[in-house]
Parts: structure tokens; sequence; C-alpha cells
């Protein structure tokens, strides 16, 4: 539906209040100020600001929406390659953004020979793979565009938080891993189709990438919920 890519151009068009509202059946309605989806590097999160230290070589950033990541890294000097789905956004980030490699593809099926140093996951990067039985897989089809000793930075949210009662107790989901989520999105009337986003927390990540094989590191940790982490062969 090019929800966030129709918000972009509105934003652009001087609607500076334009927002976008995220949907989910077990939580409260979450706003999504198309101003934060421009943020400069001064206002990103800190795990965001190290993420785009550490980037090398060749990167693909996976999910690049409005181009915050991507434009950054390309003024810097860097080659970048901005995948989007949206096919309005990927107008934006061309148009508007002036990024110059931009791929209109979901990650998930898209199929290429190119392969990248760094392949860049961003605002809960490890969403893209759904649900926690799909991590390994996604990982593995991520690493199918690795170039030898590439790299892949993710960031992700242990979300335990939002299932503790006032005594300190969980009270967690009973047929699901308390991190898969179901969600809309909603802008202007529209509505897209429900959608998994997978918040994962460390130590099961960590668990299930090494068991295949993968090095985990953990470059950073906020308020013991939000996390980065490289991942390499």
């Amino acid at each position: 539906m090019g929800i966030f890519g129709k918000a972009l151009f509105d934003y652009h068009s001087g609607e500076e209040n334009a927002e976008i509202t995220v949907l989910s059946p077990d939580f409260e309605p979450d706003i999504i100020p198309v101003k934060y989806l421009l943020r400069d590097y001064s206002t990103m999160p800190d795990i965001e600001q190290l993420a785009l230290k550490k980037c090398q070589g060749k990167i693909l950033d996976i999910g690049a929406c409005a181009g915050a990541h991507s434009a950054f890294l390309q003024q810097h000097g860097h080659e970048v390659v901005a995948l989007e789905q949206d096919q309005i956004c990927c107008q934006y980030l061309k148009s508007v953004r002036n990024i110059k490699n931009v791929i209109e593809a979901n990650f998930l099926t898209w199929t290429s020979t190119e392969k990248f140093d760094t392949l860049l996951l961003l605002m809960n990067g490890s969403g893209f793979a759904g649900t926690i039985d799909n991590i390994e897989g996604f990982i593995e089809h991520c690493g199918t565009y690795l170039e030898d000793g590439g790299q892949i930075l993710m960031d992700s949210t242990d979300v335990v938080y939002l299932y503790e009662m006032e005594d300190g107790s969980l009270e967690l989901p009973f047929n699901n891993y308390y991190g898969e989520m179901q969600y809309q999105l909603s802008y202007k009337g529209e509505i897209s189709e429900t959608f998994p986003w997978l918040y994962i927390d460390y130590n099961l990540l960590e668990e299930k990438l090494e068991s295949k094989g993968w090095k985990v590191e953990l470059l950073q940790q906020q308020n013991d919920f939000s996390y980065l982490v490289k991942i390499s062969k």
C-alpha cells in the first residue's frame, strides 16, 4: 500500500505533523511521527550511531525506508545500496534523498548474485525474521549476500518488560514466544495487511545462531533491553 512512502511525500509537501499509527491486537496503538524517520545522525539512538560507525566496505541497507542510514553513509563516502519494498518509498529515496543505488524488493524473497561487506538491519532488524522459528533461516538468507569476512549489523530488543506485573512477576504468552508480534500500519484511513515482527532476547539469539556456526558479538546494550550485535562466520 506504500504507507511509509505516502506519509514521507506528504511530510515533504509541508505536512510537518504527519504520523503513522502502529496497530497491534495486544497493545495500545503506537505513533511514529514521520519526522522521526528523517532523523539525522546527531538525533539517532546510540545503537544506530555505533552501527553506522561499524559499517565497512560495500553496504546493503535492508528496509531503508526514509533513508536516514543510507543518506548518512552515502554522504560519508560509503558505497551503499538501499533495499526497500515500498515502491513509493523507493521513489522518495531516489528523488528526495538522492540515494544513488536503490533496489525495490522484499528482502525475504529477493535473489541476487551481488554480495556485500556489511548488511545493515536497524530499527529492530530482527523483526524481518517474523517468528522465532524463522530466525536461523533468515540469517542464513542474509549470509548468501555476504562477502567472505563480511558482517551483519543488527539490533533488537528483549521485550520481556512488557509482560511484567506490578508485583514483579511475569505473565508470558502460552502459545508463542513472547517477542513474536503482529502489527498493522495505518495512515489517513488506509490500513496495511497484518505482518509478523520478531523481537528476540540476546541470549536466545546467540544460542540459535551459534548452533548454526555463526559468531555473535554483542556490541552495545541499552537499558538491559535494546542491543546491537555483529554476526559473522
